[in-house]
Protein backbone atom coordinates (compact mmCIF):
# COMPACT_ATOMS: atom_id res chain seq x y z
CA UNK A 1 0.00 0.00 0.00
CA UNK A 2 2.76 2.38 0.98
CA UNK A 3 4.64 1.78 -2.31
CA UNK A 4 1.63 2.34 -4.58
CA UNK A 5 1.75 6.14 -4.44
CA UNK A 6 5.30 6.46 -5.89
CA UNK A 7 4.38 3.92 -8.59
CA UNK A 8 1.26 5.87 -9.54
CA UNK A 9 3.26 9.11 -9.55
CA UNK A 10 5.86 7.58 -11.90
CA UNK A 11 3.15 6.37 -14.28
CA UNK A 12 1.44 9.78 -14.16
CA UNK A 13 4.72 11.53 -14.99
CA UNK A 14 5.37 9.12 -17.86
CA UNK A 15 1.86 9.63 -19.31
CA UNK A 16 2.15 13.41 -19.01
CA UNK A 17 5.56 13.39 -20.66
CA UNK A 18 4.34 11.30 -23.61
CA UNK A 19 1.26 13.51 -23.94
CA UNK A 20 3.38 16.65 -23.80
CA UNK A 21 5.72 15.58 -26.58
CA UNK A 22 2.86 14.19 -28.70
CA UNK A 23 1.01 17.49 -28.46
CA UNK A 24 4.18 19.51 -28.92
CA UNK A 25 4.90 17.59 -32.10
CA UNK A 26 1.45 18.33 -33.43
CA UNK A 27 1.14 22.00 -34.15
CA UNK A 28 -0.82 22.63 -37.34
CA UNK A 29 0.81 21.51 -40.59
CA UNK A 30 0.29 25.00 -42.00
CA UNK A 31 -0.64 28.30 -40.40
CA UNK A 32 -3.61 29.95 -42.16
CA UNK A 33 -4.62 32.30 -43.54
CA UNK A 34 -2.24 32.91 -46.46
CA UNK A 35 0.03 35.92 -45.92
CA UNK A 36 -1.19 38.02 -48.86
CA UNK A 37 -2.89 41.33 -47.96
CA UNK A 38 -6.63 41.89 -48.29
CA UNK A 39 -8.23 44.03 -50.97
CA UNK A 40 -8.49 47.77 -50.33
CA UNK A 41 -11.39 48.59 -48.03
CA UNK A 42 -11.60 45.13 -46.44
CA UNK A 43 -10.55 44.56 -42.83
CA UNK A 44 -11.98 41.13 -41.97
CA UNK A 45 -11.61 37.65 -43.42
CA UNK A 46 -13.16 34.29 -42.52
CA UNK A 47 -11.88 31.12 -44.12
CA UNK A 48 -11.02 27.45 -44.07
CA UNK A 49 -7.81 25.65 -45.03
CA UNK A 50 -7.48 21.95 -45.70
CA UNK A 51 -4.03 20.36 -45.76
CA UNK A 52 -2.63 16.98 -46.73
CA UNK A 53 0.66 16.05 -45.06
CA UNK A 54 2.82 13.30 -46.58
CA UNK A 55 6.12 11.89 -45.32
CA UNK A 56 8.91 11.16 -47.78
CA UNK A 57 10.40 7.86 -46.76
CA UNK A 58 9.26 4.99 -44.60
CA UNK A 59 6.13 5.86 -42.64
CA UNK A 60 7.16 3.51 -39.81
CA UNK A 61 10.43 5.42 -39.31
CA UNK A 62 8.55 8.68 -38.99
CA UNK A 63 6.12 7.27 -36.43
CA UNK A 64 8.88 5.73 -34.31
CA UNK A 65 11.12 8.78 -34.44
CA UNK A 66 8.55 11.47 -33.68
CA UNK A 67 5.80 9.59 -31.85
CA UNK A 68 3.07 10.77 -34.24
CA UNK A 69 1.65 9.82 -37.60
CA UNK A 70 3.36 12.00 -40.20
CA UNK A 71 0.76 11.88 -42.97
CA UNK A 72 -2.90 12.53 -43.55
CA UNK A 73 -5.43 15.37 -43.69
CA UNK A 74 -6.05 18.31 -41.41
CA UNK A 75 -8.55 21.16 -41.41
CA UNK A 76 -8.39 24.69 -40.00
CA UNK A 77 -11.01 27.41 -39.67
CA UNK A 78 -9.71 30.93 -39.10
CA UNK A 79 -10.51 34.62 -38.79
CA UNK A 80 -8.21 37.61 -39.23
CA UNK A 81 -8.49 41.35 -38.76
CA UNK A 82 -6.32 43.69 -40.82
CA UNK A 83 -5.46 47.18 -39.65
CA UNK A 84 -2.87 49.25 -41.47
CA UNK A 85 0.21 47.08 -41.99
CA UNK A 86 -0.76 44.46 -39.39
CA UNK A 87 -2.98 41.35 -39.26
CA UNK A 88 -4.24 39.69 -36.09
CA UNK A 89 -5.93 36.30 -36.35
CA UNK A 90 -7.15 33.20 -34.55
CA UNK A 91 -7.58 29.64 -35.84
CA UNK A 92 -9.11 26.32 -34.82
CA UNK A 93 -7.44 23.25 -36.29
CA UNK A 94 -7.61 19.47 -36.17
CA UNK A 95 -6.17 16.43 -37.91
CA UNK A 96 -2.94 14.36 -37.89
CA UNK A 97 -3.76 13.56 -34.24
CA UNK A 98 -3.75 17.25 -33.34
CA UNK A 99 -6.57 19.49 -32.19
CA UNK A 100 -5.95 23.02 -30.99
CA UNK A 101 -6.40 26.76 -31.05
CA UNK A 102 -3.78 29.20 -32.29
CA UNK A 103 -3.21 32.92 -32.69
CA UNK A 104 -1.31 34.80 -35.36
CA UNK A 105 0.24 38.24 -35.71
CA UNK A 106 1.66 39.51 -38.98
CA UNK A 107 3.32 42.90 -39.57
CA UNK A 108 4.29 44.00 -43.08
CA UNK A 109 7.43 46.12 -42.98
CA UNK A 110 7.31 46.39 -46.78
CA UNK A 111 3.74 47.10 -47.86
CA UNK A 112 3.56 48.36 -51.43
CA UNK A 113 0.57 47.91 -53.76
CA UNK A 114 2.19 44.89 -55.47
CA UNK A 115 4.97 43.82 -53.07
CA UNK A 116 5.02 42.82 -49.41
CA UNK A 117 7.47 41.41 -46.89
CA UNK A 118 6.33 40.64 -43.37
CA UNK A 119 7.21 39.28 -39.96
CA UNK A 120 4.79 36.56 -38.88
CA UNK A 121 4.39 35.14 -35.36
CA UNK A 122 2.22 32.09 -34.60
CA UNK A 123 1.52 30.67 -31.16
CA UNK A 124 -0.72 28.03 -29.63
CA UNK A 125 -0.72 25.29 -27.01
CA UNK A 126 2.84 23.92 -26.95
CA UNK A 127 3.86 25.30 -30.32
CA UNK A 128 5.06 28.53 -31.88
CA UNK A 129 6.61 29.79 -35.11
CA UNK A 130 8.44 32.75 -36.60
CA UNK A 131 8.24 33.41 -40.34
CA UNK A 132 9.22 35.97 -42.98
CA UNK A 133 6.63 35.68 -45.76
CA UNK A 134 7.13 37.76 -48.91
CA UNK A 135 5.04 38.11 -52.03
CA UNK A 136 4.48 39.87 -55.32
CA UNK A 137 1.25 40.58 -57.23
CA UNK A 138 1.39 39.59 -60.89
CA UNK A 139 -2.06 41.11 -61.50
CA UNK A 140 -4.82 42.83 -59.55
CA UNK A 141 -6.25 39.44 -58.60
CA UNK A 142 -3.22 37.10 -58.30
CA UNK A 143 -0.42 37.04 -55.68
CA UNK A 144 2.59 34.72 -55.55
CA UNK A 145 4.41 34.28 -52.23
CA UNK A 146 7.00 32.33 -50.26
CA UNK A 147 6.83 31.68 -46.52
CA UNK A 148 9.93 30.35 -44.69
CA UNK A 149 9.38 29.44 -41.02
CA UNK A 150 11.25 28.29 -37.94
CA UNK A 151 8.97 26.48 -35.48
CA UNK A 152 9.14 25.69 -31.78
CA UNK A 153 7.73 22.17 -32.09
CA UNK A 154 9.16 18.67 -32.32
CA UNK A 155 7.82 17.80 -35.77
CA UNK A 156 8.85 19.98 -38.73
CA UNK A 157 10.78 22.75 -36.96
CA UNK A 158 11.90 24.09 -40.37
CA UNK A 159 9.43 24.69 -43.20
CA UNK A 160 9.44 26.49 -46.55
CA UNK A 161 6.14 27.17 -48.27
CA UNK A 162 5.29 28.68 -51.67
CA UNK A 163 1.81 29.57 -52.77
CA UNK A 164 -0.61 31.52 -54.90
CA UNK A 165 -3.84 33.34 -54.08
CA UNK A 166 -6.55 34.49 -56.47
CA UNK A 167 -9.25 37.00 -55.68
CA UNK A 168 -12.13 36.99 -58.20
CA UNK A 169 -13.12 40.57 -59.09
CA UNK A 170 -15.84 42.08 -56.88
CA UNK A 171 -16.72 38.76 -55.23
CA UNK A 172 -15.08 39.15 -51.82
CA UNK A 173 -13.71 35.62 -52.16
CA UNK A 174 -10.11 34.50 -52.06
CA UNK A 175 -8.83 31.13 -53.25
CA UNK A 176 -5.35 29.89 -52.46
CA UNK A 177 -3.01 26.93 -52.75
CA UNK A 178 0.32 26.34 -51.04
CA UNK A 179 2.98 23.65 -51.31
CA UNK A 180 5.38 23.23 -48.40
CA UNK A 181 8.44 21.17 -47.53
CA UNK A 182 9.48 20.50 -43.93
CA UNK A 183 12.62 19.16 -42.32
CA UNK A 184 12.95 17.43 -38.96
CA UNK A 185 16.45 16.25 -37.92
CA UNK A 186 16.49 12.45 -37.71
CA UNK A 187 13.04 12.05 -39.31
CA UNK A 188 12.11 11.54 -42.98
CA UNK A 189 11.27 14.86 -44.65
CA UNK A 190 7.68 15.55 -45.55
CA UNK A 191 5.66 17.78 -47.83
CA UNK A 192 2.24 19.35 -47.47
CA UNK A 193 -0.36 20.73 -49.86
CA UNK A 194 -2.97 23.23 -48.66
CA UNK A 195 -6.06 24.64 -50.31
CA UNK A 196 -7.75 27.74 -48.84
CA UNK A 197 -11.11 29.43 -49.31
CA UNK A 198 -11.60 32.83 -47.66
CA UNK A 199 -14.21 35.57 -47.65
CA UNK A 200 -13.11 39.19 -47.17
CA UNK A 201 -15.42 41.97 -46.00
Amino acid sequence: MGNSAPRVARWAIAVLAVTYFALWACGPATFGPPPTPMADGNQHELGVTTTWLESIGEQESCVVASGVVCRGPSLAAWYRFQTGRADIGVSLFGGNFNVGVGMQFRARFIDEPRVFWALQLDAGFLYGAVGLPAGIAISDEVWLYVSPQVRAQLLAPFRLGAGVTWRPPEKGLRLGAELGASHTPGVPAHVDLSVTLGHEF
